[in-house]
């Protein structure tokens, strides 16, 4: 899972560079979203739920 988050956090600067601010305000909010995903399944597995 880790692997994934710096995998999208990589690609998500690289849109950020390339593109308008539009476009990476878009690409920023979909990294937030698949982070905030991915913390609340590791909280999941911790608590044992």
């Amino acid at each position: 899972m880790a692997e994934i988050n710096f995998q999208v956090l990589r690609e998500a600067e690289q849109v950020k560079r390339e593109n308008q601010p539009v476009e990476a305000g878009a690409w920023k909010d979909a990294v937030e979203w698949v982070l905030q995903e991915d913390c609340q399944a590791v909280n999941i597995r911790i608590k044992g739920e």
